[in-house]
């Protein structure tokens, strides 16, 4: 059953009881993923799924409500069980709606269909074929995947609202395995957004290039150097660490960037921004899960905490107003704040002038088990590592198994330098997260 024919129902539903605070959250989603092993197809699956979220008022309390059945007979039911959810509140918690009344951004990126299968097969083939002959030292053991999602929302409500974004991309990555003598590594290259600008030559070239970059790995001495992040590990801890913005999490003293709203918290050269409109983004909304119209904003601005993120709840609570930043991380979940598109802005300095003044450092270039490593609440993080050591400002040789410590909090007051390189990473649902490289004044290096 479609979105306009729960609308309907919804209508009647709701007037047979006399209720006229509620809302409809629909999501529906579409993915294909596609895999080679060696020069022929490994898998391929595909899959839609979706549901929708009744959210009411009734008596001061507010319920929700949710099914991924696309039956007409879960119309009352759905009712039902959300006017029970709403009885169990002990005290008034009502959630108020947001009428259309908002002015919402263009989007500049339009909703990308998923490829047919053959066009799949052909790209992931084409990706597998480039990775063997990128270098001879390419290896059996490379794989290369292609993913294609598409996600629409809806959002209704009786005061006038009445949205929908689609988004879609696709992903492509090659996992190149290259062998030297009795030594292997693994190479990786990344590419989203429109499949038919894909450029498989290049990516192998990349992940060819990585793999065998590491050749010949030794362990680094430990101490304390200055350190720079490569864009895509950049991008881990900024995901990693997100939660920290969350007005919620300030709330609830789960942030220590309660109150600090104002205050110099980075370095002068980092400015964050989030921005769900951002013409990198592959998956643009002009509005929240909330339906509040979304806007760009610096999050930290020189330097300068200017604003955590919030939605219509948390900035009751604040006495100010939703940043746009209303989020469900699934369909049957309630709003808490969070990201669409979370970037550090870039500068300058290309990777090479950052390594510059460097007479003795370590460039990470992967880093693994971030989660399992870190402590979103105090910042505290240890991390298994790998990369290069910087020798008299330029890359000398290739460095393993050593581990990267330090806190969140110091590392952005400690940043030297951020680099022009600006990438995105692979979307995770409605988000995605920015960087490019960064230099560190000085981190906690143990190797032996």
């Amino acid at each position: 059953m479609d979105f306009n024919r729960w609308k309907e129902l919804a209508v009647k539903e709701a007037k047979r009881r006399n209720l006229t605070d509620y809302e409809l959250y629909y999501v529906e989603e579409e993915m294909a993923k596609i895999s080679a092993f060696r020069e022929d197809v490994k898998g391929f699956s595909s899959q839609k799924q979706g549901g929708i979220c009744l959210r009411l008022t009734a008596d001061g309390r507010t319920g929700y409500a949710s099914t991924e059945l696309p039956d007409e007979s879960q119309i009352g039911m759905l009712f039902d069980r959300a006017l029970e959810n709403a009885s169990l509140f002990e005290t008034a918690s009502a959630e108020g709606l947001r009428a259309d009344e908002e002015i919402y951004g263009e989007k500049t990126v339009e909703a990308y269909d998923i490829p047919d299968v053959a066009s799949l097969t052909e790209e992931v083939l084409a990706l597998q074929k480039a990775a063997y002959a990128a270098d001879a030292r390419v290896s059996d053991g490379t794989e290369s995947c292609v993913i294609s999602r598409r996600r629409t929302v809806r959002l209704y409500n009786p005061l006038g609202l009445d949205l929908e974004n689609s988004t879609g991309y696709s992903v492509a990555f090659i996992e190149a395995l290259v062998r030297q003598g009795d030594e292997t590594n693994v190479g990786r290259s990344l590419a989203v957004g429109d499949m038919a600008q894909f450029d498989p030559d290049g990516m192998a070239k990349e992940a060819a290039g990585d793999g065998c970059a590491k050749l010949g790995a030794v362990l680094v001495p430990s101490g304390s150097y200055p350190v720079i992040f490569d864009s895509r590990q950049m991008i881990t801890f900024l995901e990693a660490f997100s939660a920290v913005f969350s007005a919620e999490n300030a709330q609830k003293g789960l942030s220590l960037l309660s109150g600090l709203e104002g205050q110099q918290t980075a370095a002068k050269c980092v400015t964050l921004i989030e921005d769900p409109l951002c013409r990198y983004s592959p998956v643009q909304t002009p509005f929240d899960d909330e339906g509040t119209a979304v806007r760009e904003k610096k999050i930290i601005d020189g330097g300068i905490l200017t604003t955590l993120l919030y939605d219509r709840k948390t900035a009751g609570v604040a006495g100010t107003v939703s940043t746009g930043n209303g989020i469900k991380g699934r369909y049957d979940q309630t709003v808490s704040p969070g990201y669409f598109c979370l970037y550090l802005k870039p500068g300058v300095k290309s990777r090479e002038l950052l390594c510059a003044g460097i007479k003795e450092g370590v460039l990470v270039n992967e880093i693994k088990g971030l989660h399992a490593g870190t402590n979103e609440v105090t910042g505290d993080f240890s991390i298994e590592s790998a990369g290069f050591f910087i020798r008299d400002g330029k890359v000398s040789h290739p460095i393993k198994s050593f581990t990267v410590a330090g806190n969140f909090f110091d590392l952005l007051k400690d940043i030297l330098a951020v680099g022009s390189d600006l990438h995105f990473g692979m979307p995770k649902g409605a988000s995605v997260v920015g960087s490019p490289s960064v230099l560190i004044s000085h981190l906690s290096v143990a190797g032996k």
